[in-house]
């Protein structure tokens, strides 16, 4: 890296870098060579050589850098390419914050960002735009994908059963401590203003589900879930709360309290504090006792 560092940092001794990476790349992304050139005008000014040549030269898939000897294209591999594509016809996206991006469960992700010579590779999708950095190896792509996805679900139905348990036991204590009154004004209230979805952890919609106290709540309001991932929603579930007892009525604002607070993330401290009230004080003194009087 020494070496790389004292390196000539005009535009064509970045460009003399580049045809190195052949026999490194597996080891070193491109970009972790250039953060090791000291003159960082040098750098942009070969990146600007390289967006004005694809912007002149991306006419198909065969376009290439301009002026890169035949070094540093092996060096890049697809890299190399500066695609003229359409909307339809892109790569897939690697910025996780675009949300046809790689999801959050998407493993390795540096590997594509910094290291892949097979897949990774810039396109321009219209005239004047910066060339973007995305995959076109399907191949690969739907493999980590798979992989990610296989690894999440372990943890995530033990995460699943973690929460039910939670949820059931924060729901079953605030249904306790709840008067019918006013148990039946907080689900009469939540249900008017608000729809039910699924938990759905870290937005992915392909892991969502049904907690069990919202299935509980349903059972007790005797409803069908509305569809679209949700549990409960609309003038349905109000008149159907109109016809159950007030214990009844005492679960589903439970119910609903408790999928407010997972959704804030406050299960966890919400039950302690309502276990540490509900368990009995040892040290206190019956006041009927003898010592008492």
């Amino acid at each position: 890296m020494t070496e790389l560092a004292k390196a000539d940092p005009s535009p064509r001794g970045i460009k003399s870098l580049l045809g190195k990476v052949a026999e490194l790349r597996r080891e070193l992304g491109i970009e972790d060579v250039l953060e090791q050139v000291p003159a960082r005008r040098a750098v942009e000014a070969f990146v600007r050589q390289v967006e004005e040549a694809a912007q002149k030269k991306a006419a198909g898939p065969a376009s290439r850098f301009a002026r890169l000897s035949q070094e540093e294209t092996e060096a890049l591999g697809t890299r190399a390419q500066v695609l003229k594509v359409t909307y339809a016809n892109r790569g897939h996206s690697l910025d996780q914050r675009d949300y046809q991006g790689p999801p959050t469960y998407f493993p390795d992700l540096n590997e594509c960002l910094k290291k892949c010579t097979w897949g990774a590779t810039y396109e321009i999708s219209q005239q004047g735009a910066t060339p973007e950095l995305r995959c076109r190896n399907e191949e690969h792509w739907q493999e980590k994908l798979a992989k990610g996805r296989e690894a999440y679900w372990e943890k995530h139905e033990a995460r699943v059963k973690q929460e039910d348990a939670e949820d059931t036991a924060l729901a079953g204590l605030i249904a306790a401590s709840l008067d019918h009154a006013l148990g039946r004004i907080l689900a009469t209230v939540l249900l008017s203003r608000l729809e039910y979805p699924f938990y759905a952890p870290a937005r992915l919609r392909e892991f969502a589900y049904e907690p069990q106290t919202m299935l509980r709540a349903r059972a007790v309001l005797g409803i069908e879930a509305p569809g679209g991932h949700y549990s409960l929603s609309g003038e349905s579930a109000l008149e159907a709360l109109g016809k159950v007892g007030d214990d009844e009525a005492n679960i589903v604002a439970a119910a609903l309290l408790v999928w407010r607070l997972r959704v804030a993330g406050g299960v966890k401290a919400a039950l302690e504090l309502m276990e540490g009230a509900a368990a009995p004080q040892g040290d206190a003194v019956d006041q009927t006792s003898p010592q008492a009087q």
